[in-house]
């Protein structure tokens, strides 16, 4: 709180910050108290009934630490390249980027539900999960059905492993589609970056899997997650800045 507070005070007294731009910094500070409350209500969660916190409120802690991040570094991207896209029209690209996006926060948020539950402990073989490609009970482990999508460990586990074939296909149709167009190197560059990442990510979950969730791998699993996250948003920001250009 403190690295926030005191350069924004100290920017705002030698007005490096405009007043009309005051409003916004105060959002971001704003997330900062919202995430220490979620944080220790998180915590909360799991101190009476259970020896573990809520993976309902561990995915909102972890999803609202990336929404300040992800305002952060938009913040920060804008007053680096210095652009307002407030009237630019989204081109084609950008759709399918922030479709992408979307993708990776709902895997995100799986993975987030995983380690909550503890799911990852359920199987440590690769592509099999209990000897079957399709575990029986998907959808019937607890009542109503619908509920095992987000409450039931081996249900959970299970789209986390393959819904990040999804990301995988939408990561590389990106690239192809995006690649065929007249881009800047930054762009062309986040996109080689992306496609790694998105490569590596795949890989570090399936050896969590095969080294029955060793805590260095997870951790770098998560520390990727981050830069595949921060580099989507950074493509996305450079993808917005053509359509501006392109607009005008």
């Amino acid at each position: 709180g403190f690295v926030f507070a005191i350069p924004f005070f100290v920017f705002l007294f030698n007005k490096n910050i405009p007043w009309k731009e005051v409003g916004w910094y105060i959002f971001l500070g704003v997330l900062f108290v919202s995430q220490a409350i979620l944080g220790w209500y998180m915590v909360a969660s799991g101190l009476e009934d259970r020896p573990s916190v809520s993976h309902y409120l561990l995915a909102s802690h972890l999803l609202l630490a990336l929404t300040l991040i992800g305002i952060s570094l938009w913040t920060a991207f804008g007053h680096l390249y210095g652009f307002s896209v407030k009237k630019a029209k989204w081109s084609l690209s950008s759709k399918l980027v922030l479709t992408g996006f979307i993708i990776l926060l709902v895997q995100i948020c799986y993975g987030s539900f995983t380690a909550g539950l503890k799911a990852g402990y359920i199987s440590n073989t690769w592509p099999l999960m209990l000897g079957q490609l399709i575990p029986s009970g998907l959808l019937s482990q607890i009542q109503p059905p619908l509920m095992n999508l987000i409450a039931a460990p081996l249900t959970v586990v299970f789209i986390h492993r393959w819904f990040a074939f999804v990301g995988l296909i939408t990561a590389i149709f990106l690239y192809w589609l995006i690649q065929k167009q007249n881009i800047s190197k930054e762009i062309k560059s986040a996109l080689n970056l992306i496609l790694t990442l998105v490569i590596t990510q795949i890989a570090l979950g399936i050896l969590i899997v095969l080294s029955q969730v060793q805590i260095a791998i997870a951790l770098l699993h998560q520390a990727n997650a981050l830069l595949l996250f921060s580099s989507t948003i950074f493509l996305l920001h450079r993808l917005r800045a053509a359509d501006e250009s392109a607009g005008r």
